[in-house]
C-alpha cells in the first residue's frame, strides 16, 4: 500500500525566472496528473505546501514566505522533496466552448488547458511584471489579459463570448465573487461553472481540516469543484 505522506526526493535540473518573484523548476520526474492536480512539496526543516502542477516535470513556485525563499536559494542538482499526486483536476474532454478566467498565480494550474482548441482565456495580474510564461502566450489560444487598473470582470464587457460555455476559474479568493457574478449575467448553469479552491489546502490528504468547506475536504474532493457542489457550502 503506497504511504501518502512519505516524501521522496526529487533532482532539480533546471530553474528558471518565469517573473520577478516567480521560479520555474524543471524536475528529474513524471508526473501523472489532470490539470488542477497538486502535489505536496517541501524541505526538511523548511516545512511543506500545496503546489498545483503545470507539467508532468515542472513546478513554478512564488516567492512568498519562508519555504518559499528556501527553494528559490536551491541551485540545479540540489533536491527537493515530494509527494504526490492528490485532488480532483479538470475534466479536459468537456465538447462545449470554454472559458478559462485564470487571476495571478492561477494561471499555474491551467496551463496544461491554455493550448487547446475552442477555448476562451480571461488573464488578469496587478501588473505587467506579474505575467507568467510570457513566452508562451503566442501558442495560447484566445488569450485576452487585463493589468490593472483594467480588471479581468471588464473583459465581460469586451470581448463577445459564446454561447452555451463552461468555464473554469482559478485565482484569488476576492476574484471568483466578481466573476462569478459575471458569469451568471451570462446564464450559465452552477454545474458548469467550476473553481478551484487551492488556497484551502494544506496537508493533502484532508487529516489536519485546514481545508475543510462545509461538509467538503478540499485536498480530498477538490481542489476543483463545480458551484453546484458547492452551493450550500460555509466559505
Amino acid at each position: 500500500m503506497k504511504n501518502q505522506y512519505k516524501s521522496k526526493p526529487i533532482k532539480i535540473l533546471h530553474i528558471s525566472d518565469l517573473s520577478h518573484n516567480t521560479k520555474l523548476f524543471q524536475l528529474d520526474i513524471k508526473l501523472r496528473f489532470k490539470p488542477g492536480q497538486f502535489v505536496i512539496a517541501g524541505l526538511p526543516g523548511f516545512g511543506e505546501a500545496a503546489f498545483s502542477i503545470p507539467a508532468h516535470n515542472e513546478l513554478a513556485i512564488r516567492k512568498a514566505g519562508t519555504l518559499t525563499t528556501a527553494l528559490h536559494n536551491l541551485k540545479s542538482g540540489d533536491f527537493l522533496w515530494i509527494r504526490s499526486t492528490y485532488g480532483k483536476g479538470h475534466w479536459p474532454n468537456i465538447k462545449t466552448p470554454i472559458l478559462i478566467i485564470a487571476g495571478g498565480c492561477g494561471i499555474i494550474s491551467m496551463r496544461p488547458l491554455l493550448t487547446r482548441d475552442n477555448i476562451i482565456i480571461f488573464y488578469g495580474v496587478k501588473s505587467e511584471k506579474d505575467l507568467l510564461f510570457k513566452n508562451e502566450h503566442s501558442t495560447w489560444s484566445n488569450l485576452h489579459i487585463s493589468v490593472e487598473p483594467v480588471m479581468i470582470t471588464d473583459l465581460f464587457d469586451r470581448i463577445k463570448l459564446p454561447k452555451n460555455l463552461t468555464a473554469f476559474l482559478c485565482g484569488p479568493p476576492i476574484m471568483y465573487k466578481f466573476v462569478i457574478a459575471k458569469l451568471k449575467k451570462l446564464k450559465i448553469p452552477n454545474n458548469k461553472i467550476f473553481t478551484s479552491l487551492e488556497r484551502r489546502m494544506s496537508c493533502g490528504t484532508g487529516v489536519c481540516q485546514h481545508c475543510a468547506i462545509g461538509t467538503k475536504y478540499v485536498c480530498k474532493q477538490g481542489p476543483v469543484f463545480s458551484l453546484a457542489e458547492l452551493t450550500g457550502q460555509v466559505f
